[in-house]
């Protein structure tokens, strides 16, 4: 039997956010359990740089850890339908004053965003939200209500929606308004292919890592027994929302949409219509979502549906890699605080995507964990 004060279950940048920052402020006393370290971030000694991950300006947390690769440029996007090609440059050209609208618009988040994020290395996600009227606003008006009440919806389809579908596998219909500005922070903020150095990241605590998963968890009422074997005072779910609510067995928690993306990286010859721009969005009504070139030559193709058909897409091909992400994500209406008792927390990118928001979150617990 094992008998740490503190374990983490789940070893994506939530929980090595958690473990690392708890590392940092000298508590010692801690387990990770995790069978996959990284979770679904790309780890660098896996594979390089391509456009399934980016990572912004704004991620100071993480830079340290970042191997980065080509800079993101929407502008080398296209939304590819039966009928024309919708290049952004010639629809934000078309509009011009709701384009420039629309980047005001984003700025002003920017700024929110900013102060947001530092926030929430000292309060929860929620809290920090909270603090501001103009993001929590923004966090329960859909995208579709948002850009109808600025009188946008002219680029709603061909333009903001497109790096939404792309970015987050979803239709702009699905998704709130912060996630939609979170998303086009690409107009202000420089954004850059990433894989992340997971090894670098559990130096330090490499014998406070194992090799495992939670399969049962029991609250005995002063602490917690988990998989029979291990007990711990303190106990901290870093796996995806809904696995966790499970484990938990926690009706409070909401059950949040999950999207599933299926991908493959392939060698070979695209048809005349995907060999032009970077990015190849498929129309919203499509499962198939993607065609991107990368930059050793090779092609990141990604669907929401498991059977797809490289056929329609390529000339000749080879599939180089099959990569599944399910969940990919959660997205929900529901702001969920992380600190659920004194003996629970839980963490991770419930809220939103992102690769510095999960990390800040193991960060903001571990902080609040010590000053218990």
């Amino acid at each position: 039997m094992k008998h740490p004060k503190i374990l983490i279950v789940g070893g994506g940048l939530a929980g090595i956010g958690c473990a690392r920052e708890l590392n940092i402020l000298g508590e010692k006393n801690f387990i990770l359990l995790s069978k996959d370290l990284g979770g679904r971030a790309p780890r660098s000694d896996r594979t390089i740089p391509r456009a399934t991950f980016y990572a912004r300006t704004e991620y100071k947390n993480m830079w340290p850890f970042l191997k980065l690769g080509r800079k993101a440029d929407i502008w080398k996007g296209r939304l590819v339908t039966k009928e024309k090609i919708w290049r952004p440059l010639f629809i934000a050209f078309r509009h011009p004053v709701l384009s420039v609208r629309f980047y005001f618009i984003t700025r002003r988040f920017d700024a929110c965003h900013t102060r947001f994020m530092s926030r929430c290395e000292t309060m929860s996600q929620k809290q920090a939200m909270e603090a501001d009227p103009y993001l929590l606003d923004l966090y329960k008006q859909s995208a579709t209500d948002f850009l109808r009440k600025n009188s946008l919806v002219e680029l709603q389809n061909e333009l903001i929606g497109t790096l939404v579908r792309v970015t987050r596998f979803i239709r702009i219909e699905e998704a709130n308004a912060f996630l939609m500005l979170w998303i086009w922070l690409i107009l202000v903020k420089n954004g850059r292919e990433c894989t992340i150095d997971i090894r670098k990241m559990v130096e330090g605590f490499l014998p406070s890592i194992i090799d495992d998963e939670a399969r049962s968890i029991i609250d005995t009422g002063n602490g917690w027994l988990v998989n029979g074997d291990i007990e711990c005072d303190v106990l901290v779910m870093a796996t995806p929302i809904n696995i966790t609510k499970m484990l938990l067995g926690d009706s409070s928690l909401p059950e949040q949409k999950a999207t599933k993306v299926f991908s493959s990286i392939v060698k070979g010859k695209p048809r005349a219509i995907y060999s032009q721009g970077r990015y190849n969005v498929l129309p919203a009504e499509e499962k198939d979502v993607v065609v991107v070139q990368n930059e050793d030559g090779t092609y990141l193709f990604c669907s929401t549906q498991e059977k797809y058909n490289l056929e329609k897409y390529f000339e000749t091909f080879e599939v180089v890699e099959r990569k599944n992400w399910d969940p990919a994500g959660f997205f929900g209406d529901r702001l969920i605080e992380a600190k659920r008792s004194e003996r629970l927390y839980v963490i991770g990118d419930y809220h939103f995507p992102g690769l510095e928001s999960a990390y800040l979150t193991g960060i903001q617990a571990a902080r609040s964990i010590s000053k218990g």
